[in-house]
């Protein structure tokens, strides 16, 4: 797969355009606000989310995963929000259905490549 296929496999970009189409001439740039504060927060959002699952903390997982999921979603990031919206669900049917160890996993990698397609995104609207 190259990479413009992994982008758009990662990012749904239409919602960073929705959020340019709010953006005011004379305010600050909204979107760029939005990756930040999601760039900022998620770190530390998904180390919690590990440690509950690590514990068997299942509720406590899948509100983090919900946390998580719902600014992953202001940034257009649909397959993190795939992999959060799976744990958010096993916690309230059945948490050992699944392997969690696995799905966090796969949320921090998941992270770290949309990381890499918003840094550039947010330093060419940041300009």
């Amino acid at each position: 797969m190259n990479e413009p296929d992994a982008a758009l496999e990662s990012i749904d970009f239409s919602y960073l355009d929705q959020l340019r189409s709010l953006q005011r001439e004379d305010g600050p740039n909204i979107a760029v606000s939005v990756i930040q504060i999601f760039l900022k927060n998620a770190p530390g959002h998904i180390s919690t989310l590990r440690e509950l699952a690590r514990s068997a903390d299942y509720v406590g997982a899948g509100r983090m995963a919900h946390k998580i999921k719902s600014t992953a979603l202001n940034v257009g990031a649909k397959k993190l929000v795939s992999y959060l919206t799976l744990l958010e669900a096993a916690s309230e049917a059945d948490p050992r259905s699944i392997d969690w160890n696995a799905i966090t996993g796969s949320v921090e990698s998941e992270f770290a490549v949309v990381k890499n397609l918003l840094l550039p995104v947010m330093n060419a609207d940041g300009q």
